[in-house]
């Protein structure tokens, strides 16, 4: 299970994964009881932020208030010992002067016997959060792990994925391990192209149009200058329509805009996630791949951030393909989530891992 989404009224910005530790105390405590794992996503967070604290409280119980411990770009905290019920979480950031900055609450159903995540997304165009609320060990199910030497999964071509012309949306949480010629997302070679340059900046192909030519460009590719980080998860999402042109997002933030014009030839080769359809140039991705998705739609910033943590129900419009690569370990079938039974297959060094994307 991949999480429950509710929406609260707030002003910070979190990915809630996994503080100093601390007990909560009140009746029946640690009975029937859980633990609440926090993360606080430090490159999303607000600039001049020096301390963040969580409260856990609620009716007959004390109330628990820890430190997050913060590194470069992320903070994490942990309330052990929860009595299953109802709690509410309330987070506080300060600045250096210790004047509070940004606040954000919601409430939380733990379970008992079960870890209790929760995920919290700024929604810059409306100021509120989306609050993800998942159960178990697996909060993400499973993921796409490739060994950058033979492993990628393929789909057939089909009507579906042939027909994207005029829009797109390419989303995915990636997880590269080394700053090398990674391929995400190809259809074909470069019918349509998400891949990352050697030192992990995205590269961006769609053939039959004409992007931002004052962009870095290397061979055909739109360059975005700023990298995705190493060895941990990002989500990006790459969106192209001739009214509002090329965008790129990591974790649901913009970090790139330019115009572009013409319709995409999506052409009649397969799809493959993790390698292009190509003997000179395959370029395997080496890391983890996870919920991936094909729109023939340009999603917009704020529905990006809504649904970027959380499952689709795959009925979405203009949702092309899905993959949420939680079948079995074993499994060399792919299923596509969306009505459009665009399954895949895996080949080579390609496995599901249990997946931490969020």
């Amino acid at each position: 299970m991949k999480g429950l989404p509710i929406l609260i009224a707030g002003l910070l910005a979190f990915s809630v994964v996994s503080c100093n530790k601390g007990t909560v105390v009140g009746p029946n405590a640690g009975l029937n009881s859980s633990t609440i794992k926090i993360g606080l996503s430090m490159q999303n967070a607000p600039v001049g932020i020096a301390k963040v604290v969580g409260i856990l409280s609620r009716d007959g119980y004390d109330t628990l208030t820890s430190a997050f411990v913060i590194s470069n770009d992320s903070a994490t905290c942990q309330f052990s010992s929860v009595p299953a019920g109802t709690w509410h979480l309330q987070v506080n950031a300060y600045d250096n002067t210790n004047q509070l900055k940004y606040t954000g609450g919601a409430s939380v159903q733990v379970v008992g016997g079960e870890l209790t995540a929760v995920n919290l997304v700024l929604n810059p165009a409306t100021g509120s959060i989306s609050v993800t609320v998942t159960w178990g060990t697996g909060q993400a199910g499973n993921a796409l792990s490739l060994d950058g030497q033979s492993g990628y999964m393929e789909v057939p071509n089909s009507p579906s994925l042939s027909s994207i012309d005029t829009a797109i949306t390419l989303e995915a949480w990636v997880k590269p391990a080394e700053r090398y010629y990674n391929t995400v997302i190809a259809k074909g070679s470069y019918n349509f192209l998400l891949d990352f340059a050697e030192g992990l900046q995205p590269g961006i192909i769609l053939h039959g149009t004409k992007l931002d030519s004052t962009a870095p460009n290397y061979w055909g590719r739109l360059m975005v200058e700023q990298p995705v980080p190493a060895d941990q998860w990002t989500h990006i999402a790459v969106t192209y329509s001739q009214s509002t042109g090329i965008r790129v997002y990591y974790g649901a933030q913009l970090v790139f805009q330019g115009t572009g014009a013409g319709e995409i030839h999506a052409g009649d080769l397969p799809l493959r996630i993790g390698a292009r359809v190509d003997s000179l140039y395959t370029e395997f991705f080496k890391g983890e791949i996870d919920e991936v998705r094909i729109w023939n739609v340009a999603r917009t910033q704020p529905e990006i951030a809504e649904s970027m943590s959380t499952e689709l129900t795959g009925n979405e419009p203009g949702l092309v393909a899905y993959y949420k690569f939680d079948e079995a370990p074993g499994s060399l079938v792919i299923h596509d989530s969306s009505p459009n039974r665009n399954d895949g297959r895996l080949y080579g060094g390609a496995t599901l891992v249990s997946s931490t994307a969020f």
